[in-house]
């Protein structure tokens, strides 16, 4: 007799929730502010109206909902793929980048010791030496301007 009583509990339960899950809302001003309830508004609230409960998505609702959603999630897969490969793409620039501006500072680097030690030369350069000494420094005044320009 205990079970059959828990059966019929359990099946008024659930009358009860598929019809309060159909009922209508109201939707009422009191004081003010919004208020939604299952029962009619009171005296001292303002209807504004019901609501009407969602009707359920159909089979083909659902099909097409569940389409759309594969597509988004396609869409987004194909446009981070897009992203990584943009992100890629701009960290190998920047590394070339870094790469050049070394070569660059190498370049220079090297082009101003050739440039000290051509001094160095023409300080010690013997009378006989010093005309070609200073064209060696002009020369390497030159070359160690256009590696160091763009510094």
């Amino acid at each position: 007799m205990h079970a059959i009583h828990a059966t019929t509990l359990v099946s008024l339960m659930t009358l009860l929730t598929m019809a309060t899950a159909h009922a209508e809302t109201y939707r009422c001003i009191s004081q003010g502010q919004t208020v939604y309830q299952e029962t009619p508004c009171r005296q001292d609230q303002q209807a504004a109206g019901t609501v009407q409960p969602a009707s359920q998505p159909t089979a083909q609702d659902s099909a097409a909902a569940r389409t759309r959603l594969k597509q988004q999630q396609e869409e987004l897969r194909r446009i981070d793929q897009q992203r990584q490969h943009e992100t890629e793409l701009a960290a190998k620039q920047q590394r070339n980048i870094a790469a050049k501006a070394e070569r660059q500072k190498l370049a220079c680097d090297k082009a101003s010791l050739q440039l000290r030690w051509a001094k160095e030369d023409l300080r010690q350069a013997t009378p006989a030496k010093e005309a070609k000494a200073r064209q060696k420094l002009k020369r390497q005044q030159e070359k160690t301007s256009l590696a160091c320009a763009q510094r």
